[in-house]
């Protein structure tokens, strides 16, 4: 049985992300475990989650990175073997717990959840993390609304850069200049 909280979370990933109400129920339990296990807060884990996967077990990125979490388990070898081996990446439970001990971790090197988020990514040494902790964070605010039993719609329209306003975008014309009609 889920508490009163992590129903309603679990309701709203299955309706935004189009889960099995029962998958989606074994994923908020075991991200709740998890972050009981290593002290994070579970909105967050399933927030890395929701961008790294969209909540797909078995998605797998061009460098490697495996599973809901996306976690590189060739680097993260050692961290699986109570799981059984690197194979158990694509694990659900397994994937979630290593991911989340993985999280933990590079917050606390980095001293911020913002920092940890960019390291999480692999954009340690890099300028900008492409906006990858805003992601996270922008969606870990909306499963907060969601566990404390406010209304969030699950469809959040993609963030589109307002286009220039013509008169923005034309240079002036005084009707001295215009040719003839």
């Amino acid at each position: 049985g889920l508490t009163t909280e992590q129903q309603r979370v679990n309701l709203w990933l299955s309706k935004r992300y189009r889960i099995a109400g029962t998958a989606s129920k074994l994923l908020v339990s075991a991200a709740y475990e998890a972050g009981e296990n290593v002290k994070l807060d579970p909105l967050l884990i399933l927030a890395v989650m929701a961008i790294e996967s969209r909540f797909n077990p078995f998605a797998e990125s061009a460098m490697g990175a495996q599973g809901l979490m996306q976690v590189m388990s060739r680097v993260h070898r050692q961290k699986f073997d109570d799981h059984g081996g690197p194979t158990a990446a694509l694990n659900p439970v397994a994937n979630i717990q290593v991911g989340a001990r993985i999280l933990k971790d590079m917050i606390r090197t980095s001293g911020s959840i913002q920092g940890g988020l960019k390291l999480y990514v692999g954009a340690g040494n890099m300028e900008t993390d492409g906006g990858y902790a805003a992601k996270v964070l922008a969606e870990h605010a909306r499963l907060q609304l969601v566990a404390a039993g406010k209304r969030v719609p699950t469809f959040t329209p993609p963030q589109v850069a307002e286009p220039a306003r013509e008169a923005d975008a034309a240079p002036a014309v005084s009707h001295a200049e215009q040719e003839p009609a």
